[in-house]
């Protein structure tokens, strides 16, 4: 099931108002969502770039369907489909087709070295519904919120884009976004390219006339 535009603005609107209470404080804190118009839109130009708002897997790999271990009858009934049971967490998960690995590396290292300790715990506080401080999701817990949990998965590309040294290019200068999420997102190993960025910018973003000053709706 696919999920439009709006929706997802208005999701990395709230990721953005959750990430401040939490102790981010680097994304601008104004009266206006103005202010957040670059960020908004570099966020919603990966989606489409990365996944059309349709994709929540990449394409050739099986769905994750619980966020546990599969048991050994689970993966003998996988093997008998013809799916490779080991390929269950390998790939990119969610609309914004990240990598189990990299979510990892954000609980491992980069918070153990960046951030404190009460913004973890936020964290996985909101997504995880725990209190247990400094806690370790599992493997098949990220990659099941990565797909099937909108939010969590625009929080992981906001850390991504926020360990970027680089200025955030100006809100409008959509090729200047594409060249960012090029570099710093899909990067030289991948094989997306800046105009196609501009082109889904064009097919899915533009003709809507998103309201970027508009303040989130619950849900």
């Amino acid at each position: 099931m696919s999920t439009t535009p709006s929706q997802i603005l208005n999701q990395a609107k709230l990721v953005l108002s959750k990430l401040e209470d939490m102790g981010m404080t680097d994304v601008q804190s104004t009266d206006t969502w103005q202010s957040r118009k670059n960020l908004l839109q570099l966020i919603t130009g990966t989606v489409a770039q990365e996944s059309n708002f349709e994709h929540r897997r990449q394409m050739g790999f099986p769905d994750i369907t619980k966020p546990f271990q599969l048991s050994e009858p689970e993966r003998e009934d996988l093997s008998g489909q013809g799916i490779n049971p080991d390929r269950i967490l390998a790939g990119a998960f969610g609309y914004v087709q990240f990598e189990v690995a990299t979510a990892r590396d954000f609980f491992i290292n980069w918070r153990r070295l960046n951030q404190p300790s009460q913004y973890w715990d936020g964290l996985s506080r909101v997504w995880f519904g725990t209190e247990v401080p400094w806690f370790m999701p599992s493997a098949p817990m990220l990659a099941y919120f990565l797909q099937h949990h909108d939010q969590f998965a625009l929080a992981m590309m906001r850390f991504r884009y926020q360990r970027v040294p680089d200025s955030l290019p100006p809100a409008d200068d959509i090729e200047a976004l594409a060249a960012y999420w090029k570099q710093f997102y899909n990067t030289e190993f991948g094989r997306g390219l800046t105009e196609e960025f501009v082109s889904n910018w064009n097919r899915y973003l533009e003709p809507l006339a998103l309201d970027w000053k508009k303040p989130p709706e619950d849900g």
